[in-house]
């Protein structure tokens, strides 16, 4: 697997560390109830929680600049870029008044969420058999989750956390899942063969 491939998945294990840890180390947190970005909320949040989304973001651009081009790599690298750009613009706490940063934050939060389900798209186009499939399922999971999860967010539902988590970890799945399916694809494919070569007759 190359260096590009392999980004993914480690991406992929960042990520949930942060969510995990970040959760553990924030007073009052809950996991069923409480979005993800609560735990940057107001520019809250340790050093390392920093470090570990950007190193994830990072990672997620790497792997997508090793993929051909098409909607899947354009979709990735957008909602790479926008997850860096979200660490300089965490949400709103709970409670406090509606300002700029938290409405860009909401904003732009939901053109990385199209953005994600654009990359699963593009699987469905241009994958294999299996990966289509896959990408297929993951899509509608992600569809249907990630709009519930929209949903109780404003609301205030007890388990809104718990959907934006099963949302973005059957994104984080199906990461991995493209991530060897295309790692095994470009291993499979045969080098071109070399150029025969000419023979120059003596005289």
């Amino acid at each position: 697997m190359s260096s590009s491939r392999a980004a993914a998945p480690i991406a992929v294990l960042l990520y949930a560390t942060a969510v995990i840890a970040g959760g553990a180390s924030a007073e009052n947190y809950d996991h069923l109830k409480d979005p993800i970005s609560a735990l940057m909320a107001g520019y809250g949040g340790p050093f390392w929680l920093y470090l570990l989304f950007g190193l994830y973001n990072g990672l997620l651009l790497l792997f997508a600049l090793g993929l051909k081009p098409g909607l899947t790599r354009w979709a990735l690298i957008g909602s790479a870029l926008i997850g860096i750009a979200l660490l300089a613009l965490p949400m709103d706490r709970v409670g406090e008044a509606v300002s700029a940063i938290g409405t860009a934050h909401l904003v732009l939060a939901g053109m990385a969420s199209l953005l994600s389900m654009l990359a699963i798209f593009g699987g469905i186009r241009a994958g294999r058999r299996g990966t289509r499939r896959v990408s297929a399922l993951a899509l509608a999971i992600v569809f249907v989750t990630g709009a519930l999860a929209a949903l109780g967010t404003a609301s205030g539902w007890p388990l809104a956390g718990l959907l934006e988590r099963m949302t973005i970890g059957t994104f984080l799945a199906w990461l991995a899942v493209y991530a060897f399916a295309t790692a095994r694809a470009s291993a499979g494919r045969p080098s071109a063969p070399a150029s025969p070569r000419r023979r120059i007759p003596r005289r």
